[in-house]
């Protein structure tokens, strides 16, 4: 199941997203400002009404800029921390990790 959601008052868009992506065990994605923690794949559109609609080109932009780079969620004993991370340094992290959890150094 997807639902949309609408963390951002000032514009007309929406995150569809897995409705049960946390719940599912889905990869953490991307931490959304004050609103919540988007497990899974997930999309920005815009919306008009009651319908959705493509992004203005100014809305593209700052999306696209927002979300360009991947968030690493790391465990803190007060819950997890988001960090944002150029596609290297995560591609790198994502391998060590990899690593370590098969017992290679």
């Amino acid at each position: 199941y997807m639902r949309a959601v609408y963390p951002w008052s000032k514009d007309n868009v929406a995150l569809v997203c897995n409705d049960s992506g946390k719940v599912d065990g889905l990869p953490l994605n991307r931490c959304i400002e004050d609103y919540d923690v988007i497990a899974g794949n997930f999309f920005i559109c815009g919306f008009s009404g009651e319908e959705f609609c493509s992004l203005t080109d100014k809305q593209f932009r700052y999306y696209e800029k927002l979300f360009r780079d991947p968030e690493l969620f790391l465990p803190t004993p007060i819950g997890i921390m988001p960090m944002k991370c150029t596609p290297d340094q995560y591609k790198r992290l994502m391998q060590e990790r990899s690593a370590a959890n098969r017992g290679e150094r």
